[in-house]
């Protein structure tokens, strides 16, 4: 479907943006008019469980979005959507300025959405010009994402071209709108969104989001609660937006169609719309030697089996423990964890551990974990000062930090502990692992 005055309004990606309030994973966002957005249609896009809203490319339109908790997708123009524009419409001399305005506003969370369905056919030389434009971007000091969308119809007769796209964004956004109202929701227009989700992973597209259809426009019928339904358990992407362009009347989708707004609250809650059990990586062996032991004595001087719990614990079972008045050159504790399934998605990643201090009073204890690939650190997290009472955190992956797991078979954690003055004590740790999102099945 082309569009020749697009004006849109994305929500997008849970949890990216430390001042986030919503609890779920994933990359969850909505087309919308952000132009018609009311500050209560904003309130309702939060509850939902979503998380950026795409806002114009000037600095108002960020930071009202941000002020309400929302991270943006920053619409930065069109082009090459039609034989007659093989051109960016916004240049890059323009592009640099709008964007220096921009920058002292911006999260790190925030995308940067530099085209909406170019077109390969009638312009091939559009993924080659979206390379550049992306390099450019971040060679101006820009480390937030870049995105487009490529509709299914792209590139003529080869229906699902998109490896002709990979590089030319951060994150390409797979475009199929399964419902209309000659077909309604077809089981051969549902059948779509399938062949399209084989075609992006054959074509090995590193990052990809799925864009479902949430919108009306006469051609397009909304889809009802069960082909909404399909499209989530179809695509089985925790990455995915949902398009509810207004076509210059109000949201339909967020402020009509309430009957769906609990099956997009679940669908974020629980993910995105990814269907199974979350893949659990446990500590599975140690990498001796170090200064911790164990606080349970069980006879077998392994710790990975005092950390290997399945959340929720109550840190009290059995514990790794550092020895008294931790420091900084001490030998650090080192756990692998169990291989994992590549999930083919950079969301949904949770770095999860249990830890305490050994007793009440006493020195401070500071711990860091680190999650490493390999040689490679992929999320760091420090918590200063900890409690005797067992604590939980979890760290969230931003799609950058999960991009960068090169190997689901090489995971480990490092555990560093040191402590202030005062009376001995020392650090526990519980329960160790990282969830990922249930791999695909194999075709």
């Amino acid at each position: 479907m082309k569009k020749t005055a697009l004006v849109l309004a994305i929500l997008a990606m849970l949890g990216a943006h430390p001042m986030s309030a919503q609890a779920s994973h994933g990359a969850h966002f909505m087309w919308a008019t952000y132009s018609q957005l009311s500050d209560a249609d904003l309130d309702t896009i939060g509850d939902l469980g979503f998380t950026h809203v795409m806002t114009s490319k000037y600095k108002e339109s960020v930071q009202r979005v941000h002020s309400h908790g929302l991270s943006a997708m920053v619409w930065l123009g069109n082009g090459f959507s039609d034989e007659g524009q093989c051109y960016f419409d916004i240049s890059d001399d323009s592009l640099q300025s709008y964007l220096a305005d921009l920058k002292p506003y911006l999260w790190e969370s925030d995308k940067l959405l530099i085209s909406d369905e170019p077109d390969a056919t009638w312009c091939p030389g559009a993924p080659n010009a979206h390379r550049q434009r992306t390099q450019l971007i971040h060679g101006w000091g820009y480390g937030q994402d870049t995105f487009t969308t490529i509709e299914r119809k792209d590139a003529g007769e080869r229906m699902h071209t998109y490896e002709l796209w990979i590089g030319g964004a951060d994150i390409i956004g797979a475009i199929v709108y399964p419902c209309n109202y000659s077909s309604g929701c077809s089981a051969d227009r549902l059948a779509r969104i399938d062949a399209a989700r084989d075609a992006i992973i054959a074509d090995g597209v590193p990052r990809w989001w799925a864009i479902m259809q949430g919108h009306d426009d006469g051609y397009y019928k909304m889809p009802t609660p069960d082909g909404m339904q399909y499209q989530y358990d179809h695509w089985r992407n925790p990455n995915y937006g949902i398009f509810s362009w207004n076509y210059g009347t109000s949201s339909r989708l967020l402020r009509n169609e309430t009957v769906l707004h609990p099956m997009m609250r679940a669908g974020n809650v629980g993910g995105g719309g990814h269907p199974g059990t979350p893949q659990t990586a446990p500590p599975v062996a140690d990498a001796p030697p170090t200064s911790w032991f164990e606080n349970e004595s069980d006879g077998n001087a392994f710790l990975f089996d005092e950390m290997d719990e399945v959340r929720p614990s109550d840190g009290s079972a059995t514990e790794a423990q550092s020895k008294s008045d931790p420091a900084a050159g001490d030998l650090d504790m080192w756990v692998a964890l169990s291989e994992l399934a590549d999930p083919q998605v950079d969301a949904d990643h949770a770095f999860i551990g249990t830890f305490r201090k050994g007793s009440r009073g006493g020195e401070a204890i500071n711990l860091t974990f680190k999650l490493m690939n390999g040689g490679t650190l992929v999320r760091s997290v420090t918590r200063n000062n900890v409690d005797s009472k067992a604590t939980d955190f979890e760290a969230i992956l931003t799609d950058s930090q999960a991009a960068g797991i090169a190997d689901y078979g090489n995971l480990h954690v490092v555990v560093e502990a040191t402590s202030g003055s005062g009376a001995l004590r020392s650090a526990r740790v519980s329960q160790l692992e990282l969830e990922v999102p249930e791999a695909p099945p194999s075709r």
